[in-house]
């Protein structure tokens, strides 16, 4: 039964089934249902409820935090200027403007985090789009909307490019250096897969000229100081709260306390020099929180049904092959469970299942780094596996931008699984040579 509700909850945040009227049902009431009908059939008792929901507290709070973020740095014209510094730097080549989202993005979720950088690429590159110039539809913007997409699952090239890979690494003790030396080609490699995949698929809209509208305003000047005071500031504290990120171990100080800290300094000086506290609070998207948690409490309630038990099954199986096809194996079998229950439950998940099979170290580890290459790069198949496609999917909704969900199917399934397939294959080849 928690199969099912599991998967009406999947189909109803891509579907959007429309109800009284035509009124579309909201992710944060899909969750909410997902939820109670959990419950009210047996899955998950109310306290492991509020024990999950309990455990999701940093997490939300940092992603809120960060959506805060986006709305100081629009407030003072920090989106703006740029944005005019990509689309110059483009010189009027969409090829050459996807690419610079793609990599920019891509940069910025290694160094830092892959929800921060989707957070605040995504309002960026819906502004650019906004600003086209001539008649355009909405799949001519596509391929820049995309780009920003995908920098949010990549394989991640540094412990905290991921909060999942922070989660796995700390379980299995595995130091950020040994993390950087087993996943860093693999991680380049899915950024080019994904990258070439792009370019592939949209091959049809990038052979037009962006025509993007650039403000002259955005120019420094001497009226403009003023303005460009504030941007500095605002992205000078957005640059010190992320550097804090990266040094998590070192000061001691949990993401989510840094997140808040950093945001409620941020908001407050942000509100104070442009009285624009819609445009700051604007980013906070409280349904998707909501439709997050729960999708947690679910998979807590499908975990107890069975399934870590029929995933340890499968990938004894796999183990009992030999280690390449076990690696590659349960990087493909995350990838898969990550689309459909998220890429937090699927790495919860996947702890478990490895703890289970006790295996030596290296293998150990290489079988951790394998789940931690389907988790990153499964959500690409289907929106609700992380947080970030979902944030993504709700800002271009809420700016009027449209395009079938099969587009995102038919364009993630096959990245996705030639980034797994390339990835992985690289991890065995790197385990067969130094584990």
């Amino acid at each position: 039964m928690q199969y099912i509700i599991l998967g009406l909850m999947v189909a109803a945040a891509l579907i959007r089934p429309k109800i009284f009227g035509g009124k579309e049902v909201g992710f944060g009431a899909i969750g909410i249902a997902g939820v109670v009908a959990s419950v009210v059939t047996g899955g998950v008792p109310p306290a492991l409820v509020w024990e999950t929901t309990a455990s999701m507290v940093p997490a939300v709070l940092t992603i809120a935090s960060l959506m805060l973020f986006v709305g100081a740095c629009r407030s003072v014209g920090l989106l703006d200027r740029i944005t005019s510094l990509i689309v110059r730097s483009s010189r009027g080549s969409s090829r050459r403007l996807m690419s610079l989202l793609f990599w920019i993005g891509a940069g910025f979720g290694a160094l830092f985090t892959n929800d921060a950088a989707i957070l605040l690429l995504t309002p960026l590159t819906i502004q650019l789009c906004k600003n086209r110039k001539g008649e355009h539809s909405d799949q001519d913007h596509l391929p820049f909307l995309f780009a920003v997409l995908y920098i949010g699952n990549l394989v991640g090239t540094l412990v905290i490019s991921n909060p999942i890979n922070i989660i796995a690494a700390s379980y299995f003790d595995i130091p950020f250096l040994t993390y950087f030396f087993w996943m860093a080609l693999p991680a380049f490699v899915s950024m080019l897969v994904t990258w070439m995949g792009l370019m592939i698929f949209f091959r049809r809209e990038l052979r037009a000229k962006p025509d993007f509208i650039v403000d002259a305003g955005l120019d420094i000047s001497e009226d403009k100081r003023t303005e460009v005071r504030h941007q500095w500031i605002v992205g000078s504290l957005l640059f010190v709260v992320l550097t804090f990120f990266t040094l998590e171990q070192i000061t001691g100080f949990p993401i989510w306390i840094v997140a808040v800290t950093g945001a409620v300094i941020t908001c407050t000086y942000a509100y104070a020099v442009t009285r624009k506290a819609r445009v700051i609070t604007s980013r906070v998207d409280i349904p998707i929180l909501v439709f997050m948690t729960a999708v947690a409490i679910v998979a807590v309630a499908v975990r107890n049904a069975g399934l870590t038990d029929e995933v340890a099954v499968v990938s004894r199986q796999l183990l009992d092959t030999s280690t390449e096809l076990s690696i590659l194996g349960m990087s493909f079998l995350s990838a898969v469970v990550a689309a459909v229950i998220n890429n937090h439950s699927t790495v919860s998940l996947m702890i478990w299942v490895v703890e289970d099979l006790a295996l030596e170290q290296s293998l150990e580890q290489a079988i951790v780094m394998a789940s931690l290459i389907g988790a990153d790069l499964g959500p690409k198949m289907l929106p609700v596996g992380s947080l970030a496609a979902m944030m993504w999917l709700r800002m271009l909704a809420a700016s009027g931008i449209e395009f079938k969900l099969w587009t995102y199917v038919k364009v993630g399934i096959p990245v996705t699984l030639l980034g797994v397939a390339a990835s992985s294959l690289l991890l065995v080849i790197e385990h067969s040579l130094f584990g």
